[in-house]
Formats: C-alpha cells, sequence, structure tokens
C-alpha cells in the first residue's frame, strides 16, 4: 500500500515537471517568432521615439538654460521667508495663510522687478540719489608738540616741565553723495571732509632767577627779567573721497510678524525689506580714491618785560597726495523691523605725494635783523588709518540719523622737526615717526529721493 502511494506521488511529480519544460519552451518559441515578425515594423517606431527623445532632451536643456540664467539674476539676493517657512508671495491682495503678511502688497518700485513677488531680494529696489550731511565736534592730536620748556633752578624738584600745545575740540564738518544702484546694495559715493584745529598759549618769566628759565624752540625764549612767550598753532586737513561700495546682507530675517504688517510695506522702518524684512546682519566693503590736501603750522614769539619783539620762528608742513583706499563696515539690525541698527566700519588709505617744511627764524633784537630759513622738501608714502562706530536710526524709507565717536592718525603728517635739547635747542632732525591724529564725536543726517 505505502510503495503504491509512493509510485503514484512520484509519477505526479515527474508530470508537473514535465508540462512546466512544456510551457517555457512555447513561451520561448513565441518570443522569438515575434520578433522576427515584428522587427520591420519596430524600426520605423524606433526611429520616431527616438525624433520624440531628441525634442524631449532639447527641452529639457532649453528649461536647464533658463534655470541657470534665473540662478545667475538672483545671485547675493536675499529671500525672505516668514515664520512658517513658506515662501512670500504678492497674491494682489489676497491673504496668505499662515504668512502673518496678509496687508502687505507691493513692496518694492522700478527697475528690480517692481512688486515683492516670488521671494524677491531684500535689496531689490529703484535706484535712488542720497545725501549725507554731517557735524563733527573733534580735536587734533599729535605724537609730540612741544610747546616749551621751563628750566628753574630754583625750584625745589629742579626738574625740566615739558609743556604741549593742548588742543580743545573743535566744529568741523562732512558732506557727500551718490547714487545707489538697484542691483542689491550697490552705489558710488563721493564725499569730502574738512578737520580743523586751534590751540595757542601766553607764558611770562616770574622767576627769580637772573636767567632764562622759559625755552622755547629755536631759541625762541621768554627773557628773565618778566618776559613773555606767545605761541599758536593751527591744522587744517581737506580730504576728497570718490569710491564705490557693495552692501552684503548676512545672517536670518529679523521677523515677520501681524504687528509689523498691519501698516503695510510702505511705512517698515527699512524701506528696502519687505514687511521689515531686513537681514540681522550686514557689511558692506567699499573702495576708491583719495586726495588730500593737509598742513599744519607753529608760530613762537617772545618779548621783553616792556612788550618788545625779541626773537619770532614759524614752522610750516604742507602735504598734497593722492591714493587708494578701502574699507569695511559691520551693521546690526535690531527690532523686528529694524528701525534702529549698530555698526563699526574700518578704513585705510596709502598715500602719495609732495611735503614740504619752512622753518624761519628771526632775530630782532641785538645788532639788527636776522633771518634764517630751513626747508625739508621730498616725496612721502603716507598710511592713514580710520575707526568709526555709531547708532543708526532709520526714520522711514528716506531718512537716516546717525551718531557716534570716531578715531583717525595720519602718519608722519606731525610736528617733524626735533631739538637738540643739550645743544641751545637748535635743530638736530625731521622726525618721520610722528602723527597727526583727530578723534571725537560726529552726528549724521542721511536724505535718500
Amino acid at each position: 500500500m505505502n510503495s503504491s502511494l509512493k509510485q503514484a506521488a512520484a509519477l505526479a511529480v515527474c508530470l508537473c515537471f514535465i508540462c512546466q519544460q512544456s510551457t517555457q519552451a512555447q513561451l520561448f518559441s513565441r518570443t522569438q517568432f515575434s520578433q522576427k515578425t515584428s522587427t520591420r515594423p519596430k524600426q520605423k517606431t524606433v526611429l520616431k521615439k527616438d525624433s520624440s527623445v531628441q525634442q524631449a532632451i532639447a527641452a529639457m536643456q532649453t528649461s536647464k538654460k533658463q534655470q541657470s540664467a534665473a540662478t545667475t539674476a538672483s545671485y547675493n539676493t536675499f529671500e525672505a521667508l516668514p515664520a512658517d517657512g513658506a515662501p512670500y508671495y504678492d497674491m494682489g491682495g489676497s491673504d496668505m495663510e499662515g504668512s502673518g503678511c496678509s496687508t502687505c502688497k507691493t513692496c518694492f518700485d522700478g527697475c528690480c522687478g517692481g512688486q515683492c513677488s516670488q521671494g524677491k531680494g531684500m535689496f531689490q529696489r529703484s535706484g535712488e540719489f542720497f545725501f549725507v550731511g554731517e557735524y563733527i565736534y573733534a580735536r587734533p592730536s599729535f605724537s609730540e608738540a612741544l610747546a616749551y620748556l621751563v628750566s628753574d633752578s630754583n625750584e625745589p624738584l629742579q626738574g625740566l616741565q615739558v609743556v604741549e600745545f593742548d588742543f580743545d575740540y573743535q566744529s568741523s564738518y562732512r558732506f557727500g553723495g551718490g547714487y545707489r544702484f538697484c542691483d542689491c546694495g550697490g552705489e558710488i559715493a563721493f564725499n569730502f571732509a574738512r578737520y580743523r584745529g586751534e590751540s595757542n598759549f601766553a607764558v611770562q618769566d616770574t622767576s627769580s632767577s637772573v636767567s632764562t628759565t622759559i625755552f622755547g624752540p629755536y631759541e625762541v625764549n621768554a627773557p628773565g627779567d618778566d618776559g613773555f612767550l606767545f605761541g599758536d598753532a593751527d591744522v587744517d586737513v581737506k580730504s576728497y573721497d570718490l569710491g564705490v561700495s557693495k552692501t552684503i546682507p548676512l545672517g536670518s530675517p529679523l521677523g515677520c510678524g501681524k504687528s509689523c504688517c498691519d501698516s503695510g510695506c510702505d511705512d517698515a522702518c527699512c524701506g528696502d525689506c519687505c514687511c521689515g524684512w531686513c537681514p540681522a546682519w550686514d557689511i558692506t566693503w567699499s573702495a576708491g580714491v583719495r586726495f588730500v590736501d593737509a598742513d599744519w603750522s607753529r608760530n613762537l614769539n617772545s618779548f621783553d618785560n616792556e612788550l618788545e619783539p625779541v626773537r619770532t620762528s614759524t614752522v610750516h608742513l604742507d602735504f598734497e597726495g593722492v591714493g587708494a583706499r578701502i574699507g569695511l563696515l559691520g551693521r546690526r539690525y535690531f527690532g523686528q523691523s529694524g528701525c534702529v541698527s549698530m555698526y563699526a566700519k574700518g578704513d585705510l588709505s596709502l598715500l602719495v605725494g609732495e611735503m614740504d617744511i619752512f622753518a624761519t627764524f628771526t632775530d630782532i633784537a641785538g645788532q639788527g635783523l636776522t633771518t634764517l630759513v630751513h626747508s625739508n622738501t621730498g616725496r612721502r608714502v603716507i598710511p592713514v588709518t580710520e575707526i568709526e562706530a555709531g547708532l543708526t536710526a532709520h526714520l522711514g524709507k528716506h531718512v537716516n540719523l546717525s551718531s557716534g565717536y570716531f578715531i583717525s592718525a595720519w602718519h608722519d603728517l606731525g610736528f617733524r622737526d626735533e631739538y637738540n635739547f643739550g645743544g641751545n635747542f637748535q635743530l638736530l632732525m625731521y622726525d618721520d615717526a610722528n602723527i597727526l591724529g583727530f578723534d571725537g564725536y560726529f552726528a549724521r543726517a542721511e536724505v535718500t529721493y
């Protein structure tokens, strides 16, 4: 019985195997026959398909070119996105769910895309002119500004007192203007600055010593027995700058909420930023040329106790040079719409020009009028470094107010004449490491239209 079941099972397996092989053979033969019978008709179909593929490839290439052009056109732009990450679109006044900017409709005008549509860059704007006026309250500072020396053997310390010219704060000014292009923050600008300073002194020899105790450079001394020494110095630096600059947005947007946009984009503090869509940071690089006309003079006059002139000296320096100027400014915005910002900037100039120094000494007393002239003329390379920091209030689209503090150093333009103090204060050399500096406060107003 068991052997019969085993034989039946083996027979069934063999039948299934035979049926499977037969089915595969039939399918193979049908496939071969189908390929042979359909070879020629399908050649025409393949040609047609090849033509369609070529057309599709050409269309894809055109699309890639358009995408590449769009990418190039949007280079250096900042796409403003609302808090939920959805793009900011202007749909003709229709509400945008989740964006919080339903009232923002038109943000940009002019040659840079018109309205705020499809995520326009934050600096896309119309070209505009701007004018800047600035009041400066600054003082000159010299590395060494010798006015006179006091040496009195009758004093308890029997020391030497060095007195320098003391320059106080004085009014100066800067102004300029230019044109901002509608190319994401580029501009061309001209600026003029004038820094001035004055100092003077008057001193009388009241020592009990019969010898001279108050000494001035070039032996312009206050005579003993109640003699007088008067001195004055003035500085005048004029700077002309012409250059280009580019602003690059950094960081994330400050944020856009219902409170920011209820008043509409036209009231946004940043003007160019759609409903306050300013970046948290931006940097501005600048480059250009600078021309400088700088001069200073120092005068000393000595008189006897009856105010009769004894001796005078006048030293004058004049420098005119031109060179390259580069700068970098970083700005941080505060508030939802960036109405207030803080910034710091640094500038570096390298000027080449002619420097002239003339010193004239006149001895009036004694045997008669005697005049002596020293001169030093030559080509000089003058570095100029400037640092400025301040706050800016953005009052709408067209007015910005700024105020802060600045420091500048004009190398090798200080009082360059040195004296041999052990040899009757005669001219020893011209020092080439003396700095003329300025530091002070400024208030600036900027208007665009």
